[in-house]
């Protein structure tokens, strides 16, 4: 009788569907005017859900941003409010000491059983293929605050200077104390990934030695509306700029309009295929969105 081979444990460990909840992901990320977050968020939500984890329900800002203009809310209760304006690439750094913060506090308190979480922004974009279960056979042991997902990093003189991109940080239970006392500590508002580099120099944050997650492209309001590239993200064919998908639908409606203002019944016919469409690549949207982007129906 021949022998076999032992199966490597990676290979033998089977990760409980739950078990992701303990290592919840919190996405950083505003309310639009519409009062729902940006339209990559909900890609990066469903891609980081179809790998596995477990996304805690989305908790976008609306922080008092120098330039922006003010907008009317119909829920008063979803605007966050304070005294003088900050950059917008100050917002995320407020957002996660404000916000993020005493949200897993409180999710801590509801689920003892949690170990960690991770915050992450909310453009993320795991590398492909990458999946919960690979991430906690690895690491699921981790007890230190470790940096997984980021974008480059800079060194001056050959010492490291700055990390850009905070896509992905896990921060274990034991050290949320230690955390929120450095974020108290922290009076000024700074760049997010400023605040983590500078604790990596300290020692008190690790940097995983290769990034598991990057962005999606996308339009950035920290960048003041510019397009943000990302060249190594696979999910960025798969997010319809709905401005854009918007805009093709009313081009194929003006070129195909009959007299008086009415469409043929040939036009009207390809105006619904286009809608169809494009409804098929929005379907990770929120109804408003969609409704925005593709009119209602004649």
């Amino acid at each position: 009788m021949s022998l076999q081979k032992p199966i490597p444990l990676r290979e033998r460990l089977v990760v409980p569907r739950d078990l992701a909840k303990e290592y919840p992901i919190d996405l950083v990320t505003y309310l639009t005017d519409q009062l729902v977050p940006p339209p990559e968020v909900f890609l990066a939500k469903k891609n980081t859900e179809d790998a596995g984890f477990y996304v805690m329900p989305i908790t976008g800002d609306k922080f008092n941003i120098k330039g922006r203009p003010p907008t009317a809310f119909e829920s008063p209760e979803q605007v966050r409010k304070q005294e003088k304006p900050i950059k917008a690439n100050q917002a995320p750094f407020r957002h996660i000491k404000d916000i993020t913060m005493p949200k897993m506090e409180k999710y801590f308190m509801k689920y003892p059983a949690a170990k960690g979480f991770f915050l992450a922004e909310g453009d993320l974009c795991l590398k492909k293929g990458y999946t919960f279960d690979d991430w906690y056979r690895e690491y699921g042991q981790v007890k230190e605050i470790t940096w997984f997902g980021y974008k480059k990093i800079l060194k001056q003189k050959g010492k490291l200077h700055y990390i850009v991109g905070n896509f992905m940080i896990y921060i274990p239970r034991e050290k949320m104390g230690f955390l929120m006392e450095r974020f108290s500590k922290q009076k000024a508002d700074i760049f997010s990934d400023r605040f983590f580099t500078n604790l990596v120099i300290e020692g008190e944050v690790k940097l995983n030695p290769t990034s598991i997650a990057g962005e999606i492209e996308h339009v950035s309001a920290v960048a003041g509306g510019k397009v943000r590239k990302a060249k190594d993200c696979h999910l960025n064919t798969q997010l319809p700029l709905y401005e854009t998908l918007k805009q093709g639908i009313r081009k194929v409606e003006i070129a195909t309009i009959g007299g008086a203002g009415t469409h043929s019944e040939e036009a009207q016919k390809l105006i619904e295929k286009r809608r169809a469409e494009a409804a098929g690549k929005m379907s990770f949207l929120p109804a408003n969105f969609r409704r925005s982007a593709l009119g209602k129906p004649k």
